[in-house]
């Protein structure tokens, strides 16, 4: 995707871009590069990382080790894939109602302070989220409510809606 975006932004032939993409692929340790880009899991099934995330979410909600979620986290290795993350404690938070609500923004907050889930991995895992409201009311009916009020806790999601009502 980025070498499309590439393509795009400096208005390069696509030839051009695929002969660079060849190159790089060619060259020493691109595998290891790759890697680094995309995270190690990137070979694993989404079900798998799905379900690696719901399980990882469910001792936190356990524990309340904010730490031994971090670390989870890390050893999940897929730092493309954690708006799913985000959307997954969301929406577990909505249905454990009390203070799960406070602990799934801490979470989401921990992550993002420790840099380890970047403020557009947040956007779009509360984006997503807002995009399926409407299904999720179907088992949470209090999830709009539930959904704002996380969306104020985490300092990324409170940054991104100031800036768009100064747009606006």
């Amino acid at each position: 995707y980025p070498l499309c975006a590439l393509a795009v932004s400096d208005e390069r032939p696509a030839l051009l871009v695929i002969q660079h993409a060849q190159g790089l692929l060619k060259e020493k340790h691109s595998h290891q590069r790759l890697c680094r880009i995309w995270g190690l899991a990137g070979d694993r099934p989404v079900a798998d990382l799905k379900a690696a995330i719901k399980l990882l979410l469910q001792e936190y909600f356990i524990s309340e080790d904010v730490n031994e979620a971090i670390v989870s986290v890390q050893e999940l290795d897929v730092p493309y894939f954690h708006h799913e993350l985000v959307k997954q404690t969301i929406v577990t938070a909505a249905d454990k109602l009390g203070r799960a609500i406070e602990q799934g923004s801490n979470l989401v907050t921990a992550l993002s302070n420790a840099g380890i889930v970047s403020p557009n991995q947040i956007y779009l895992g509360f984006n997503s989220v807002k995009g399926r409201l409407h299904d999720y009311k179907l088992d949470c009916p209090k999830i709009e409510e539930i959904y704002e009020q996380m969306a104020a806790a985490v300092p990324e999601m409170k940054e991104y809606n100031e800036k768009n009502e100064d747009e606006n």
